[in-house]
């Protein structure tokens, strides 16, 4: 996905990885591209575009879909160019507003897919799946609680900078 759908896209693999599997998601055509000797035939690559008609996306799937990997596209635009060259379809429904929240409305529709799929996909494989989200849970917490995250000591010159805003508001 290009854009906010790069985040989106960067949901699904930490999803799918946490599930225990080997995703990867790029935001960027050339990181994309750079990687296609990395899918096999019959490995799925996931594009995330609301409109379906992005010029980054398309050379993407057109590259990857031409080497026999399918091709899973999550868009508002199931009559779309993309449409038309991905293997499967998820489809949206996110309507654009005058208030400007499409992209916020079109990233919320995708993010519920990207969940739907997560989870069928744990559904699926759920023996190798809960082994691999236990696993994940104990590492991260080793390493991050929520308690040290929102009250992580500053260093000293945070603290300075945040001692003369104080001041200066007096």
């Amino acid at each position: 996905g290009a854009g906010g759908e790069g985040l989106v896209a960067y949901d699904l693999q930490m999803k799918v990885n946490r599930g225990g599997k080997t995703c990867v998601g790029w935001a960027k055509r050339h990181m994309a591209l750079n990687a296609v000797a990395a899918l096999a035939k019959n490995d799925v690559l996931f594009i995330i575009s609301h409109s379906g008609a992005t010029a980054d996306s398309i050379a993407v799937a057109t590259e990857f879909k031409a080497r026999g990997v399918k091709i899973a596209l999550i868009t508002n635009a199931a009559s779309s160019t993309l449409a038309e060259i991905a293997d499967y379809v998820l489809h949206t429904h996110a309507e654009k507003n005058l208030l400007r929240v499409g992209t916020t409305v079109s990233r919320l529709a995708q993010l519920y897919v990207v969940d739907c799929i997560a989870l069928a996909l744990v559904h699926n494989t759920w023996e190798t799946s809960k082994e691999a989200l236990s696993e994940a849970q104990e590492a991260v917490g080793r390493h991050i609680t929520y308690r040290n995250w929102l009250y992580q000591e500053s260093s000293g010159e945070e603290k300075q900078v945040q001692a003369r805003k104080r001041s200066n508001r007096r």
